[in-house]
This record gives structure tokens, sequence and C-alpha cells, in this order.
């Protein structure tokens, strides 16, 4: 498995400075006995002659294609020319925007002005679309979208205790809700829409608490609430095990990690001087100091972010795939956001017992195959296919837990390769792996009759009587070879004594024979061996029964 780090540049253009930046990843993974080292890409920068810009106020990305930055002077878009670093168009308008927020529909942004008492909703392609007028002392300065409204976040003065305001979207009702809230986090909940969670990040004792928004009387209903120690930095939602929150707090410095639904705590993770978390599926990025830390269920690695020129770190983002930051060269006053990638590798594996060099499985019986995934993703979905004769089609999907394989059971029609394929996740690679199976054994059962009993696996007959041995082959067609020899044991050794012509199956796949018996039988150990010939569909098999003789009864 490796973690591969992709070395970002910034293009000179009109006079702009080059920056070159790193995702650069200090690594060494142990699995299955290999170790494999990333290697450091180089770096390096130059900060001269960087334009000024105003202040940086918020960063949100829905994707690699929507980048949103929020500065004093109003809302800046991604032009779509990305190559290592944002290319930006002017303010598109919105000064004095506190807060951005993404629509979950359509990936535009609600912008919060409580300065004009409004929120604003921007699409990046045709702009300024349907703005809110919420009226005197609303004062929005966060904002959150819960489908069919909006929870906002309402404070006019900077020590004034907040309130949260409930914005119906069609309607443009406000709903002011009881209660009050030092400075909250609004993070949408990443799976369900209609929920959100208010995280306040007053010094010495936060709390979390979980709502929906009531389907019938659309306000908010209370779900779970958590006390949070500690002073709340920030906190981010994501999707990954069935969705989770995390929330960075200082006094004690930690990440906490809490199951979205319950709020119950999944972990905590100490981290001194820890400033920003950012969060994606089974990607966290947390920010401390002057340094980063990439974490991933089970794995934990410095992330070496440079930031050229002294720059200052403002704002991590990671979203499908991508991290983005928003760096500020303080000396210079110059601003810019850069983005990186990072891809785990992946390492898919295929296997069967019944498949190698000495075994091959029968023709129609049942077949497992272990499938295992060596991958730090918690998307584990491989697909499983069967191609034969320039046929491909799919046997099945299998969910790989970590550490443990997952099995797929089919059967088998003719020689086939079986191929897994994984097609990776938002930050791993793909896979595949193929096992030929390059023929099937004939199915071959048989049924004595004439016997008397059983005695574990040996038939018993009585002396005088005739052993009758019915063999069904698979495929079943007419005219295969089947052939049986009878056998004695004697001295270490098995002696033949009978042995049949081809015998040839009828339409069902079936031949018999009939072995007969005398008092010379008495006492020794007696086998049957029934052998089927290869064809163009199977190989051959063959399979034996014992015969035991017991004395003829008294007449």
């Amino acid at each position: 498995m490796r973690l591969r780090a992709v070395a970002l540049q910034r293009s000179t253009q009109s006079g702009r400075a080059a920056v070159v930046a790193a995702l650069v990843v200090a690594l060494t993974l142990v699995l299955d006995g290999a170790t494999v080292a990333a290697a450091d890409p180089d770096v390096s920068s130059d900060s001269a002659g960087r334009q000024g810009a105003p202040a940086f106020v918020d960063l949100v990305a829905s994707g690699p294609e929507e980048v949103f930055l929020l500065r004093e002077d109003g809302l800046h878009v991604d032009e779509g020319t990305f190559r290592g670093v944002v290319g930006f168009t002017d303010a598109v308008g919105f000064a004095g925007a506190t807060d951005l927020a993404l629509v979950r529909a359509d990936d535009d942004v609600l912008l919060s002005l409580p300065g004009e008492q409004a929120v604003q909703r921007y699409d990046p392609v045709l702009g300024a679309q349907r703005r809110w007028d919420l009226g005197a002392g609303t004062c929005p300065t966060r904002a959150a979208d819960l489908g069919s409204a909006m929870l906002l976040v309402s404070r006019c003065e900077a020590d004034q205790v907040a309130g949260l305001v409930l914005l119906d979207r069609d309607s443009g009702q406000v709903t002011p809700l009881a209660g009050a809230w030092t400075d909250p986090e609004l993070v949408p909940d990443a799976v369900d829409a209609a929920v959100v969670h208010v995280v306040e990040t007053a010094a010495g004792a936060g709390r979390a608490v979980r709502y929906r928004l009531g389907e019938q009387d659309g306000l908010l209903v209370e779900l779970a609430r958590r006390d949070v120690p500690g002073q709340v930095v920030e906190a981010v939602g994501d999707a990954a095990q069935g969705g989770r929150l995390q929330i960075v707090t200082r006094g004690p410095d930690a990440v906490l990690t809490l199951d979205a639904r319950t709020l119950e705590q999944v972990a905590r993770t100490a981290v001194p001087d820890v400033h920003g978390v950012a969060a994606d599926g089974d990607l966290t990025v947390v920010a401390h100091g002057d340094s980063a830390t990439l974490m991933a269920p089970g794995y934990r690695a410095p992330l070496h972010l440079p930031r050229p020129g002294g720059a200052e770190r403002l704002a991590t983002v990671v979203r499908g795939g991508s991290l983005y930051q928003a760096l500020l060269d303080a000396p210079n006053d110059a601003l810019w956001v850069e983005r990186s990638t990072a891809r785990f590798g992946s390492q898919v594996r295929l296997s069967s017992s019944l498949v190698g060099p000495y075994t091959s499985p029968e023709w129609g019986r049942p077949v497992t195959f272990d499938v295992g995934l060596n991958s730090l993703s918690l998307e584990r979905t491989v697909e499983v296919y069967a191609r034969s004769e320039g046929v491909r089609r799919l046997l099945g999907t299998v969910e790989v837990p970590p550490g443990r394989a997952g099995h797929l059971t089919t059967r088998l029609r003719g020689a086939t390769d079986v191929e897994a394929v994984y097609t990776g996740g938002a930050h791993s690679e793909p896979s595949r792996a193929e096992l030929a199976v390059p023929s099937l054994r004939a199915a071959l059962s048989t049924r004595l009759s004439g016997h008397v009993g059983r005695r574990g696996r040996t038939y018993l007959y009585r002396v005088g009587s005739v052993a009758v041995t019915h063999t069904r082959v698979g495929p079943a067609r007419d005219g295969r070879c089947v052939r049986h020899q009878a056998q004695y044991f004697d001295r270490g050794l098995w002696e033949t004594f009978s042995r049949t012509t081809c015998l040839r199956t009828n339409a069902r796949g079936v031949a018999t024979s009939r072995l007969g018996s005398n008092e010379s039988y008495l006492g020794h150990r007696i086998r049957i061996q029934i052998e089927v010939g290869s064809d163009r569909v199977t190989q051959g098999n063959g399979l034996v029964r014992h015969l035991r003789y017991l004395p003829a009864r008294p007449r």
C-alpha cells in the first residue's frame, strides 16, 4: 500500500509570482510483510510580487470544480482553471458577508449578510439567485440548509448572546427559537438533510445538540445533546461510518469524534496546539501549530504542508478527494488558496481453496472465493466478475471488512477467469486481481445397491450377492466413458481382480456395472475404483467405494 504525494504549482501570469507547494507525506506503511515508503517531492517557493488582498473570512468547497472564497470585499469564485492553485474571479459582490454554507441539492452557496438583515443564495453559473430579507434585528451571521428551511444564527452585536432563527425557504417566514447561545457553529448532518448540529463555542463549557426539522410544524425537535469540555474551536461533520461529528477543543487540546446520531464519543485524540479540522469520508486532516496530521481509521501520519514565505494557514477544507488551504502571507498581505490531493494505494486479493496447481473445482458444485482488500478507505465494496468464452458477467459484490476477508460463493460451468475489481474511493486508488480457473473436474457421484448395511464408509454385502454400482457424471450427456475396477488389499498393496471395459453414460449421465462375489471374498478388504476421462468441458475425476463381505445366510 502506498500514499502518493502530488506536488502543486502556481503558474506565473500577469506579474504574479510562482508559488510552489506540496502535500508531502512522511509515511511508511507495513502491510502483509511488505514495506512501502513514499518519496518526498521537491519543495520551493517565491513570495515576491504578490498583490495585496482584503482579509480572509471563509472558504468552502463542494468538489474540485466548485470552490468559494469569502473575503471582506465579497465572494470570490473559482474560475474553473484550477492548475494546483485556485484561479478566483474578482469579487462578485456581497461585501460584509460573514459566512458561507453549501446548499445540498445543487452545490450553490448561502451567504449570511448581517448588515443587510438578509440571506443570499448564489449559483456559480447563474449568479445571484433568491434573496431573503429577514427584517430588522435578525442580523444573520451563519446559515445551515435544511431542505425546506434554513437555520440561522442571529446576533447583531459582538458582545451579545446569539439566538437561533428558522427561515421557511418558500414563504420567507422567520421564526425565532427559544434559548441563548454563545457564538454557535451550525454543522449540517452529513447523512440526513433535515438534521443539523448546533455546537456552542463558549470557553470552558461547550455543548453540542442534534436537531431535526419537524415534518408537521416545521420546528426543530431535539434528538440528542452532549456537553463538550474545553472551548470549541471548530466543528465539522462527515458521512463516514454512518455519520460522524468532529469537534476541535482547546483546554484540553483535542479532537473529539462523536457518533453524529447519538453524540456518544467514539474517539478522543489529544493534539497539542490544535486549531482546525477538516473531514471527508475516510480522510481527516487536523491542523495544529505549524503542521498538520492526516488521520484515517487505524492510521495516523504527519502531513507537511509548507507555507511559502512564512504564510499563515487560515483554513483547511477536505472535499471530494482534494485538500484546500487558504494561506495568508502576512508581510505582503497576500492571500491565496492551494489545492492538493492525497491518494491511498489499495490492493485487492482473490483466492479460493479449491483453485490451485493441484486442485480444481467440480463442475456444478459451489465454489467460495475469498476477497481481501488492503485499503484505508471506508468504501470497501469489491465487484467479482466471471469471464468465459469472451463474455463477462457479474457474479456479485462483496463488502470486505477491514482486516478480514469477504466471501462470495457461486457455481462455475466451465473454464473461467474470475476478476475482483475495487473501483476506489474518494481518497483511495482502484485495484483489481484475477484468478484463472483453467478447468473443472467432472462432477462424479455414485450409488451402490444390493448391500445389507453400512459400517461407516464401508458397504456390507453377503457372499453370493451382486454389488451394483450406479455412477452419475456431470455435465450429463450421452456416451461419456466411465471405467470401474475392483481391487482387494493384500500385503500392503491393492491388487486389481476385475475391470470393466468402457461403460457409456446414458442421456442422464449415468453408467452402471455389476460385481458378483464368492467365498474367496470373505475376510478381504475390497474397493471399487470409478474413473471418468476428460472431455472438452471438464477434466477427468475419480472416486472410491469400499466393500466388505459377510458369510452367506444359511439356507
